[in-house]
């Protein structure tokens, strides 16, 4: 079933199990913990929303958006002010230091803080009063940020929508809410504005290749839904991006003790792989060496509009290094940024929770000092991240294994990944999942569906064999859907 093979993977890969009762009860005391306003800004006037997936149950960021004279923009991202509830050396500061981050999969979420607090105290619902840490963000009508600040405040989110409903109303659709359509009229000026100066600065755009399983009455996968790559999750990441960016220079100014987030530049090899790889496509950077990241954005720009962009993405992404954790700021390649880390998150990744922490104990000491060893701390940060990432991506594989396993000689869309002498390695397009066309297989189909076989090429596939215990799926060419 698919829970027990779910479970497999969180025991393969020693993901935490329910909370101890001395966390659960300490995380219920905090939740009811008393606070004032006095202390912080006060911004329950001000029209702010949330935007998340339609299934979420937490709600960690708001946004608001004000326009100023002359062209400009007021940007604030209000974030749930975790550390609040979970501050450092208590049971549940580290019970999510033990875990590092929320794990989340087909059919579950490893959270990283309790229930209580995550679904509860700290998120940001509708009408409801909430503390949170703003960031706000001046523009001028070039999207130049001008100013920003950093402060613990009180907010009461006015609107609580999905990523479908944003996408709606930054299209222009009528809703008959007035105060939204306006709002909506200047986050959309705003996005596309800062949307150019990513792209002039040369921040990547490798889109998402992430799918959602969709689970039937009976409980057993029944399809696969790719993660949506529009606008309105744009304009989420993009604000997201211009707070994370802030906060980091403003710690690096600081010299708080928190974890950045480093993205290195690819090796010289990595590169000249990938020169390789994209040549016969009529693909590249120029030059050799490591390209400036506004090269590798012009080239990823330009393979979206070829079919074999899944693959070009994929190479392009094994190219680059892993983005991690680092208590020394090194500068972000992908993003082009000087300077970044993640502070948006505090109830769901630990690095983010840090900063916050960092940041109100400064705001109440004027300290920068910590006894925390901070190195150490990002590797164990970023290893758990990587479990997590992992934990992930095996679980969606066995699913499609298993919706497959009952599909024995249903046709898919296929495409090409790798061709090996002993015979052709193919990534489904509906079915996040790779297969094998085994060669005795392979020389037993019509040779004109395989003729000048290549990776990117496009082609139909039967299911012979799926089994997730072997994580094994064998597949055969067919004629396609069109008599080809």
């Amino acid at each position: 079933s698919p829970s027990v093979l779910i479970d497999s993977v969180c025991t393969d890969r020693g993901l935490p199990g329910e909370f101890s009762g001395e966390v659960l009860e300490e995380a219920e005391r905090s939740a009811m913990a008393a606070w004032s306003s006095g202390d912080r800004t006060d911004l329950r006037g001000l029209f702010t929303v949330t935007v998340d997936p339609v299934d979420a149950r937490d709600f960690d960021d708001a946004v608001s958006v004000e326009e100023l004279p002359g062209g400009g923009f007021r940007l604030g991202v209000h974030i749930a002010d975790v550390a609040f509830y979970v501050p450092p050396g208590s049971p549940v500061d580290a019970e999510a230091r033990a875990r590092g981050t929320s794990v989340y999969l087909p059919d579950r979420v490893i959270p990283m803080i309790p229930e209580v607090l995550s679904n509860g105290a700290c998120s940001l619902r509708p009408d409801q009063d909430r503390l949170t840490r703003t960031v706000f963000l001046e523009y001028d009508g070039s999207g130049r940020r001008t100013d920003f600040s950093v402060a613990p405040s009180v907010i009461r989110s006015r609107r609580r929508l999905t990523y479908e409903q944003a996408l709606d109303l930054m299209k222009g659709d009528y809703t008959g809410d007035p105060e939204l359509e306006a709002f909506f009229a200047g986050v959309t000026r705003l996005n596309c504005t800062l949307e150019a100066a990513g792209v002039a600065r040369g921040a990547l755009d490798l889109g998402s290749a992430e799918f959602r399983t969709r689970f039937g009455g009976d409980g057993m996968p029944e399809g696969f839904d790719p993660v949506p790559d529009d606008m309105a999750h744009g304009m989420i990441e993009n604000f997201m991006v211009e707070a994370n960016r802030a906060v980091a220079d403003y710690c690096r100014w600081l010299d708080l003790p928190v974890l950045y987030r480093v993205h290195g530049e690819p090796t010289p090899d990595s590169m000249d792989n990938l020169r390789n790889m994209l040549s016969p496509l009529g693909l590249g950077f120029g030059g050799r060496g490591v390209p400036e990241p506004v090269d590798y954005a012009v080239m990823l720009t330009r393979a979206r509009k070829l079919p074999e962009w899944p693959l070009i993405r994929d190479a392009s992404l094994r190219a680059l290094q892993k983005a991690v954790y680092w208590p020394v700021n090194q500068g972000h390649y992908g993003l082009a940024l000087d300077s970044y880390m993640h502070f948006t998150s505090p109830i769901r990744r630990y690095p983010d929770l840090i900063v916050h922490q960092a940041l109100a104990r400064y705001e109440k000491t004027g300290m920068a000092e910590t006894d925390v060893n901070l190195g150490p701390l990002a590797d164990w940060c970023s290893s758990l991240e990587r479990r997590a990432a992992q934990s992930e991506w095996d679980s969606v594989e066995l699913m499609a294994l298993l919706f497959l396993s009952e599909r024995r000689g249903s046709v898919f869309k296929g495409m090409v990944s790798d061709v090996k002498d002993f015979g052709v390695f193919v990534r489904l397009l509906d079915v996040p999942v790779e297969g094998f066309i085994p060669g005795p297989v392979l020389r037993r189909a019509p040779v004109k569906l395989f003729q000048g076989g290549r990776p990117g090429m496009q082609l139909s596939v039967a299911v012979l064999e799926a089994d997730p215990l072997l994580r094994r799926l064998t597949l055969t060419p067919v004629p396609d859907r069109s008599g080809g």
